[in-house]
């Protein structure tokens, strides 16, 4: 039988922000509120596009918003937000 993995911290609050509503799913709509300085966190997938991730670093270090770089790739992003589908950036909303 397989183990369980723990779930780290990143992961814990991405579980507890998705009960309440305040993600931003997807690298086109966490682009555009960190340009409304809308968000104080953002995730970055381990395999998220180079040129998105700079724009994103560079974008939050004007809002000065935090970037987290997790250790997972963008299906299991997707699947730790209980999508269908691949996600390489989630924002959190102020």
């Amino acid at each position: 039988m397989a183990k369980k993995k723990e779930l780290g911290d990143a992961e814990k609050e991405i579980k507890s922000y998705l009960k309440t509503n305040k993600l931003v799913l997807g690298s086109k709509e966490t682009l555009k509120c960190l340009r409304a300085s809308a968000l104080e966190k953002v995730f970055l997938a381990a395999n998220c596009r180079q040129d998105v991730s700079e724009e994103i670093s560079h974008l939050a270090k004007l809002s000065e918003t935090d970037v987290v770089k997790m250790r997972h790739i963008d299906q299991e992003m997707g699947a730790l937000c209980k999508k269908p589908y691949s996600i390489s950036v989630i924002g959190v909303k102020k």
